[in-house]
């Protein structure tokens, strides 16, 4: 027997005053005469055998007008729902998403509309995400809104962190780009951070050294060396952001890599990229072959040096 959800609301007199089917196949209906508002389940009968009769039946029960829509919304949100787990997040809006994400903290007459505030608000999903609680709440959003856009967000930064943290192994240079741009790219001031690695490419341990200005960030090589000797590191990556939005390095970031470069190999400690996160993008100073330029230099100065 199939059923398919249908709410009608008519008048004393029949007239109909509302009919939502959110977003649901819904055939042709008939009009139901009842007072207050009603809502029910459009029911599929088979032929009733003998009499060749079958059609369509309605089981209804009176409600308020505000259960009502709230009954609605709970039919949207488990529409949302079901097309999340069959679909991914690919087939549903920015709207959408955040309508099934604050479904799962609010009521049914409220989550809607703080989905609708965020759109209004912020130009995208992302700005959404990355903006600060104090921001969120300003803009008409409930303190149980907020608490759920961080909480998405954190577990978000630390699915990716665990990926790059203490005893897991470099094997993708991508997964540390992706840990660095979603934790970095948020950051409002220059902040340089090192993730130190083993001779078998385990992490061993990722700092934060210095934070700096929205331009500009000062940091020292023998504060990166002294992390590096201690937690006796074979190997480093290098990383900041440009909260400006340029990845493009500058002439101070091209002279620190480069000193650390020379310095690492002359410890014996390899220096495997130094990363620039900004905006919508970032630069990779081994990508773009600077790394073994500079190592190449090192060695070519060395061999004139020694003769």
């Amino acid at each position: 027997m199939e059923k398919r959800p249908l709410i009608l609301a008519v008048d004393d007199e029949g007239s109909i005053l509302e009919l939502l089917h959110v977003n649901l196949a819904v055939e042709e209906y008939d009009v139901i005469t009842a007072s207050d508002i009603h809502l029910g389940t459009r029911e599929q009968k088979p032929q009733e055998e003998g009499n060749g009769e079958g059609g369509v039946g309605f089981q209804w029960q009176s409600c308020t007008r505000r259960s009502l829509a709230g009954w609605a919304e709970h039919v949207r949100a488990t529409e949302l729902a079901d097309r999340f787990l069959k679909e991914g997040n690919q087939g549903l809006t920015d709207c959408e998403v955040l309508e099934l994400l604050f479904s799962l903290v609010l009521p049914n007459d409220e989550y809607w509309k703080d989905a609708r505030k965020c759109t209004m608000h912020f130009p995208n999903l992302r700005g959404v995400m990355e903006a600060p609680s104090e921001e969120l709440l300003q803009g008409g959003l409930s303190p149980a809104t907020a608490l759920c856009i961080r909480l998405a967000v954190e577990i978000a930064t630390r699915v990716l962190k665990q990926k790059v943290e203490r005893g897991s192994s470099y094997e993708s240079s991508q997964e540390v780009c992706d840990y660095l741009n979603y934790s970095m790219r948020p950051l409002s001031t220059e902040v340089f951070r090192v993730i130190y690695l083993d001779g078998r490419n385990r992490i061993i341990e990722t700092l934060d050294l210095a934070e700096g200005t929205p331009n500009y960030v000062a940091v020292f090589p023998r504060q990166i060396l002294d992390h590096a000797i201690r937690y006796r590191a074979t190997h480093m990556i290098l990383a900041h952001n440009h909260p400006t939005g340029d990845p493009l390095p500058s002439r101070n970031d091209k002279q620190i890599t480069r000193d650390m470069v020379f310095l690492g190999s002359a410890l014996q400690i390899k220096v495997l990229d130094h990363i620039i996160v900004a905006d919508n993008s970032h630069f990779s100073f081994s990508d773009e072959g600077l790394i073994e330029k500079y190592e190449d230099t090192f060695l070519t100065l060395r061999r004139k040096a020694v003769a």
